[in-house]
């Protein structure tokens, strides 16, 4: 399995586990993907944190460490810049 097809079928996990996140106008069901828009930021957080700290690698003596420390530096950056300084939480 590549790596498009292992991101695809974990996203399907993922998102078949966590659940619809976006709200409908019924506070029954919005209530319920309210809980699951929380949960999906929270790993997204814990998935963040793990790449952060990757990071600490990029400066390695060992090229295969500095290769995954800049791999992560980059991907981090490219979020910032995606993202921008406007969606600061």
């Amino acid at each position: 399995m590549n790596t498009n097809e292992k991101v695809n079928h974990l996203y399907s996990v993922v998102k078949g586990y966590i659940g619809e996140i976006e709200p409908v106008g019924d506070s029954n069901i919005d209530e319920k993907r309210t809980e699951n828009l929380r949960c999906q930021i929270n790993l997204v957080e814990e998935l963040l944190q793990e790449i952060k700290s990757v990071t600490r690698f990029s400066n390695s003596e060992y090229g295969s460490m500095s290769d995954s420390g800049k791999i992560a530096e980059k991907a981090l950056k490219c979020f910032q810049e995606y993202f921008g300084e406007d969606h600061k939480c």
